[in-house]
């Protein structure tokens, strides 16, 4: 193969970039920045799958990136969180005015980079899936031709887990009530059939399986 220094330097630098991320299984910090009308903006990203994406309206890989995230929106259901990094929020607004993200996307302005610098992002874009409990499972720095179908395959991997927990913790409600259930049948003698007044005691006894001696 012969040797390309432009693909070189780009490989090294999504080595390095990647490598500064926080690594995978570790939570994820508490993501602040501030909202595209100016308000302050702060959350811990626990309770559903969500995607985190530091962006910059001049990187040609982002606006690659936020057409696959339409594809990755359409298909699953799943938060997206955009975080423009380093610019001037009338920019960023009028970039999303012409280039509106997904509709279960939010787009957050880090002008100051204080959120680009918590999370150890260098370069754009830089991507992370958070698991519902707030946990980084997949973190990497640039963008393919396969990433937005490696978003969909982790989030079908994490959403699966999460469905199969509900049905363990259903399955096990289910178990506890029939044990229950039937600790109350065997706790619990059948009633005895009312006594027929026509027949003797000693008679009655017997239909009851008890031989009397006299």
């Amino acid at each position: 193969m012969r040797y390309n220094p432009g693909v070189m330097g780009l490989l090294v630098w999504l080595v390095a970039g990647s490598a500064l991320l926080i690594p995978a299984g570790k939570p994820a910090p508490t993501l602040e920045a501030r909202t595209l009308e100016d308000r302050a903006w702060s959350e811990t990203l626990t309770g559903q799958v969500t995607i985190v994406e530091f962006f910059a309206t001049w990187c040609p890989h982002c606006r690659r990136s936020l057409g696959d995230q339409y594809k990755v929106a359409a298909a699953r259901q799943v938060r997206i969180i955009i975080v423009d990094v380093d610019e001037d929020p009338a920019l960023v607004h009028e970039f999303f005015a012409s280039n509106p993200p997904p509709a279960n996307a939010g787009v957050l302005v880090d002008q100051a980079g204080r959120a680009r610098a918590n999370w150890g992002v260098t370069g754009f874009p830089a991507v992370f899936v958070v698991d519902q409990a707030g946990i980084i499972r997949k973190r990497f720095s640039g963008w393919s031709e396969d990433s937005g179908q490696e978003l969909v395959e982790q989030i079908d991997w994490l959403q699966g887990g999460e469905r199969r927990a509900a049905a363990a913790a259903a399955a096990k409600q289910t178990a506890a009530k029939q044990t229950a259930a039937g600790r109350r049948r065997r706790g619990k003698a059948p009633p005895a059939p009312p006594r027929d007044r026509t027949v003797s005691p000693d008679e009655h006894a017997r239909q009851l399986g008890v031989e009397v001696i006299r």
